[in-house]
């Protein structure tokens, strides 16, 4: 299959619900170990009964970014219609641009010795999620509190290793209020990969 031909295939199967009710909602944390009942507590009526958590939490994740980025599995009946599905919506998820920019990222990728040179924004990665026929919720969270800034790049993978399996927050970081930034319901949990990209 072409990239053009996967491009279409993309955006005939993919859903996506933006929560717009969501957006701009505060949540206060009360501690680490309580994010999700926290979370599910405040916006009881706002989000389903019965869900699976997929996302991991990290406390790095919180302390380097201030952020929650928190995907759960749910039923299908959350997403029957009213949803996106389009080549524009790929666009705007990142997953794809004009063809210029589609030629100018190949070119780039090729000149790096990039194997996936031919799919620099990663739509193969999405149409393999599509596969998987699953629904997620998905929320996005910041609170604008980090903790400091690490010096990740200059730690060797032994030391990063070490650091990033035992980082835990300091004991003052919470209770933190956080404000949901996005929120949706979609058919693949990789389709923030560009939009809230992070490391």
């Amino acid at each position: 299959m072409n990239s053009s031909q996967l491009l279409k295939q993309v955006a005939r199967e993919i859903k996506y619900l933006s929560l717009p009710n969501l957006i701009g909602r505060e949540v206060k944390i009360r501690c680490f170990e309580t994010i999700i009942t926290d979370i599910f507590a405040d916006l009881e009526n706002l989000l389903p009964d019965k869900y699976k958590q997929i996302s991991t939490i990290h406390p790095l994740t919180i302390a380097k970014y201030g952020i929650l980025d928190l995907e759960f599995q749910v039923s299908p009946t959350y997403l029957t219609d009213e949803y996106q599905s389009s080549i524009s919506l790929l666009k705007e998820l990142g997953f794809t641009k004009s063809t210029q920019e589609n030629q100018q990222a190949q070119e780039i990728a090729k000149s790096l010795g990039d194997q996936q040179a031919n799919d620099p924004f990663c739509l193969t990665e999405l149409a393999e999620e599509l596969k998987k026929k699953q629904i997620f919720l998905k929320l996005f969270l910041e609170s604008g509190s980090v903790v400091e800034n690490y010096d990740l790049d200059q730690m060797s993978p032994e030391v990063y290793q070490d650091f990033f399996d035992n980082l835990s927050l300091p004991s003052n970081y919470f209770p933190q209020k956080f404000s949901i930034t996005d929120a949706c319901f979609t058919n693949a949990g990789f389709v923030w990969f560009h939009k809230h990209f992070y490391l």
